[in-house]
């Protein structure tokens, strides 16, 4: 004698109340909230799974039953979520001013770490501001400065995993960065999904960090008396640099293509040190030592020498992406 199979209905019933909800959030009678919130209470689904694994298996009604009341759960959650104070609705995006003044500083080191949003930085067109910074961001952006004659300037950016996804997204929206020209700077860029363009030709730079990741870099390096260190990594985001005389760069490459440029009347001199697979153009240079395989070693043009300017490039790791040096 055959038992009688049901078959549960909690699953049909769980994905059309969902999609009523969502249906319902697109057509604005429910308003955005915080999904990062919601994803916290994960919990809840596996109780009502297992729950129906018991009982609904059993009887069909209980099965819907038990559908019916995780929906009713979710849509209450959108509904008084943010009254009950289980979750926060989301943030406007809004654009503010930041500003800090060089003072007393004879030198200082500035940390910007950026967004989703594209980034203009540059120099600060009048005297006496260390930045000047118009950010529009829907998250928590805080400036946060150590006064002295060195003075630190660090632009945090604290990111909610899950916000984005009900976020108001302004496509129009943009970072201009204003950076003194008037003290030597330690400046390092902490880049994202953003696009980065970056003229800091009237900057006086003692060293530079850059690390991008998903955005494209645009970047010109300032003329120097002295030799100074530019470190570059990227990420799957191509980078275009417009290199100087007197500076040793020091390349991190990911899967994004990069060109370096170099001024046609600096000696310059190429070291790779660990080859990728990626593609490697070297104009107007010849191999002078050499590696482990055809894409390693190091390469001059003809009147290279330490005596003067120069630019050093060292390829530290060469990924997937195509280096190009003319």
């Amino acid at each position: 004698m055959h038992s009688r199979q049901y078959r549960s209905m909690f699953w049909p019933i769980l994905l059309i109340g969902v999609g009523v909800v969502w249906l319902l959030y697109n057509l604005g009678m429910i308003a955005p909230v915080n999904i990062n919130m919601i994803l916290r209470l994960w919990p809840v689904l596996l109780i009502a799974i297992g729950l129906d694994i018991i009982f609904g298996r059993q009887s069909p009604l209980l099965g819907a039953l038990i559908g019916l009341l995780a929906v009713a759960f979710l849509a209450a959650l959108l509904l008084f979520g943010t009254t009950w104070g289980f979750i926060h609705s989301t943030p406007q995006v809004v654009t503010e001013q930041m500003i800090e003044r060089t003072g007393n500083a004879t030198s200082a080191s500035v940390s910007l770490e950026l967004s989703e949003f594209p980034s203009d930085i540059h120099a600060a067109a009048g005297s006496g501001t260390l930045i000047d910074a118009e950010i529009t961001h829907y998250d928590d952006v805080e400036l946060e400065v150590t006064p002295g004659d060195h003075k630190r300037v660090r632009l945090v950016h604290h990111t909610d995993a899950g916000q984005w996804l009900w976020s108001n997204y302004d496509p129009s929206a943009r970072w201009d960065i204003a950076l003194t020209g008037e003290i030597p700077l330690d400046l390092s860029i902490d880049g994202a999904s953003g696009s980065v363009h970056a003229d800091l030709s009237d900057l006086q730079l003692s060293s530079l960090a850059v690390d991008t990741a998903s955005g494209s870099l645009t970047l010109t390096l300032p003329q120097s008396e002295r030799m100074y260190t530019a470190n570059l990594s990227s990420g799957s985001g191509s980078i275009h640099v417009t290199l100087p005389c007197n500076v040793e760069v020091h390349l991190n490459s990911g899967s994004g293509s990069q060109d370096l440029d170099v001024p046609q009347d600096c000696p310059a001199r190429v070291e790779v040190r660990n080859g990728g697979s990626g593609s490697l153009h070297l104009s107007g240079m010849h191999k002078v030592e050499y590696g482990r395989d055809e894409d390693e070693g190091a390469w001059e043009t003809e009147d290279f020498n330490q005596d003067g300017p120069y630019v050093h490039i060292v390829v530290e790791d060469h990924g997937s992406g195509s280096l190009n040096v003319r």
